[in-house]
């Protein structure tokens, strides 16, 4: 019986990996009769700029590797911005295993590309199209990195909202999705100020909006809902910042 691995990850939970999933399977099943392999299968749904010791399910598989290095003999992902899209990251991870024997298949290019020789040798043209694979994935994250933060600049300058549910208080979307002053809110910023003006320290501030009732950002934005693990409706104003920016 040949004990074989798939790793499949998708970036956020309204993704899905089926489809990942059927593929690898489909390849794996055109090299091996069914009955000769058994499949041991790692999903999760994570981001791939994530470290390997950061992905329970990839942590999980090395675990395992660790504790049985002949276990497994090949990995199976459907390209390898699945092992992370981190190249130095990912490019650790695939060598560690290609030196213990256990080979990578890339199911996605070229009808399926291997790693190792059939001898258990590394094939050195393969590992070397690895690294470029790798350096093109961190090029392809620079140029988003840098699309992205320049669409967002572009969008504030155009009185456009970033930022999702957490807009700084004071200021709200409108029905264009513009940012606009909270009429309610900008009420509550003048006392912050006069407050301020007569020497009250930001504890002291924090203290008399909790005693108002004062809602916070959190309590409006996920209002009877959890937010990092407590009810959002008991947040208080901990803590004030100067630019208002507040729980």
């Amino acid at each position: 019986m040949v004990n074989l691995a798939i790793y499949v990850r998708v970036s956020s939970n309204n993704q899905t990996f089926e489809r990942q999933v059927v593929d690898i399977t489909k390849y794996i099943h055109s090299q091996y009769n069914e009955n000769e392999i058994h499949i041991d299968l790692y999903s999760e749904k994570i981001s791939g700029l994530k470290g390997s010791k950061d992905r329970p399910e990839l942590t999980r598989f090395l675990d395992n590797v660790k504790l049985e290095p002949k276990k497994y003999k090949c990995l199976y992902v459907t390209e390898l911005s699945r092992v992370g899209r981190n190249p130095i990251d990912a490019r650790i991870t695939v060598t560690q295993l290609l030196e213990q024997g256990i080979d990578v298949c890339v199911t996605s290019t070229n009808g399926g590309s291997h790693f190792l020789n059939p001898d258990g040798s590394i094939d050195k043209t393969k590992f070397a199209v690895l690294g470029l694979l790798m350096d093109f994935a961190q090029i392809e994250i620079d140029v988003f990195k840098s699309r992205t933060s320049s669409g967002l600049k572009d969008k504030v300058l155009n009185g456009g909202a970033t930022g999702g549910l957490l807009q700084p208080y004071g200021y709200k979307k409108d029905e264009n999705k513009k940012i606009v002053i909270d009429e309610d809110e900008s009420k509550t910023i003048q006392f912050i100020f006069e407050q301020y003006k007569q020497g009250f320290g930001m504890g002291h501030i924090a203290k008399e909006l909790n005693q108002k009732n004062i809602l916070t950002r959190t309590n409006k934005a996920f209002e009877n809902k959890d937010y990092k693990g407590k009810k959002a409706n008991n947040i208080k104003c901990v803590r004030l910042q100067t630019n208002l920016d507040f729980y």
